[in-house]
């Protein structure tokens, strides 16, 4: 019974609320991410989380993968306080083996590394870096999930 829908988040909001909205590898590509986040909020009713990426922008995350930014370390909790979302919880996530190292591989080798058809040396290759993440550090690291509710109107508690 799901439905499926798509708008311009920075241009407005579906016509009606939901109790999580996840918005994630979204903001970094939209120029007017204020403005997405001020239409995320009107469509969040009791739930927000939000994924992307923080640090430094390495030149294929522009080029290849089309970010307009990478946020600095607190500046997307910033951002979504300021639209009106009460922060819940932040997870910094990914250091060191998705970022700096992994990030850093990614800036130095060739997009067509990473398309067309996966043989089984790529699937393997993949399936050691997909295991090799679960040993980064909890709490410290490029990637950021931000969980919110809004501010004023929304229904407190836990997910």
């Amino acid at each position: 019974s799901a439905s499926f829908s798509t708008l311009d988040l920075t241009t407005g909001a579906l016509p009606r609320k939901f109790d999580l909205v996840i918005c994630s590898d979204v903001l970094e590509h939209i120029s007017d991410d204020r403005a997405a986040l001020d239409n995320i909020l009107r469509m969040t009713n009791r739930w927000c989380l939000v994924g992307t990426i923080q640090g430094r922008m390495r030149d294929f995350e522009a080029a290849a993968v089309g970010h307009v930014r990478n946020y600095a370390c607190g500046e997307l909790r910033g951002k979504m306080e300021a639209a009106g979302f009460h922060v819940i919880r932040q997870i910094d996530w990914g250091f060191p083996l998705y970022s700096p190292l992994y990030r850093d591989l990614c800036d130095r080798t060739p997009v067509a590394t990473v398309q067309g058809t996966y043989g089984a040396g790529r699937r393997i290759l993949a399936r050691l870096i997909y295991m090799a993440f679960f040993l980064n550090l909890p709490r410290w690291g490029d990637y950021v999930w931000i969980l919110a509710e809004p501010a004023t109107g929304g229904r407190s508690g836990s997910p």
